[in-house]
């Protein structure tokens, strides 16, 4: 991997690492200054800087309140890297009200941008996306039809 590829790839992990620790101002200084996310296959998802903050600003603390009273945690199933970004096949288990474990498999495309992320796709069940976004989910727009990229 190039030096520029290695710093690439260090941004996407501080920028996980910053949604890990729940850290709002973390999390935004690796974020790019166009970002688009998307959660798939509702085709649902939010448009710019602003959008993305608020989005942070609901999630994480409801990331942080799962961790510590439903257990939430993740794992990673297989990782690949390119010169676009990082595509993350993951587990998230999550205690329930009766005391055994959901289980939710989903998959995140993260993008490279110029100065951190410019993108995120998730692939995961509605139960998930609402389970990890709250009320945010509802606030959520349907996405453009994506342009093809050319070859």
């Amino acid at each position: 991997m190039t030096d520029s590829a290695d710093a690439r790839r260090r941004q996407l992990d501080l920028h996980a690492e910053a949604e890990l620790t729940f850290d709002l101002a973390a999390v935004m200084a690796t974020v790019d200054d166009e970002p688009e996310y998307e959660w798939q296959p509702a085709g649902l998802g939010l448009r710019g800087r602003a959008a993305c903050e608020r989005m942070y600003a609901a999630f994480l603390p409801r990331w942080k309140d799962l961790a510590a009273t439903a257990d939430l945690r993740f794992e990673v199933r297989t990782e690949f890297w390119n010169d676009l970004g990082r595509i993350r096949e993951q587990v998230a288990y999550v205690t329930n009200a009766d005391g055994g474990t959901d289980r939710y498999d989903f998959i995140v495309v993260v993008l490279f941008g110029r100065n951190g992320v410019l993108g995120e796709r998730t692939y995961s069940s509605e139960a998930f996306a609402r389970l990890t976004l709250g009320d945010y989910y509802d606030e959520l727009r349907p996405i453009p039809e994506p342009t093809p990229r050319s070859q």
